[in-house]
């Protein structure tokens, strides 16, 4: 399971600002569906909701926040977004498609890294 610091590394190419609460929104959403990936499926309920209840907030404050860094790192990197899906990319993806994405990224690894 990635760290919240890996987490942070692989969204830095995006170039957002740190300070942004929309980051850290989308930090813990991607870490919560990578502890539980069917989380996916119910967004609002699983994931959402239960980052509000820790800010208190509405759900859709969250999906709001995360939505608006997810544009943000679209218009900044669109390359980098294009290597953590591992295709090019027409548009840019919802926020439930890069939630998951991050979730599930696994980076290549370098013929050193795996002596």
């Amino acid at each position: 399971m990635k760290s919240e610091c890996e987490i942070y590394e692989m969204l830095r190419p995006f170039r957002l600002k740190w300070k942004n609460i929309g980051v850290s929104d989308l930090v813990c959403a991607v870490m919560l569906v990578e502890e539980k990936p069917e989380r996916i499926h119910a967004l609002h309920k699983e994931v959402y909701m239960v980052i509000a209840a820790e800010r208190c907030c509405t759900w859709r404050a969250i999906e709001t926040s995360v939505r608006r860094v997810l544009e943000e790192a679209w218009s900044h990197n669109r390359r980098h977004m294009e290597t953590l899906v591992g295709y090019p990319l027409d548009s840019c993806p919802t926020a439930a498609e890069f939630i998951y994405i991050c979730a599930n990224y696994v980076p290549k690894r370098s013929a050193e890294d795996i002596k």
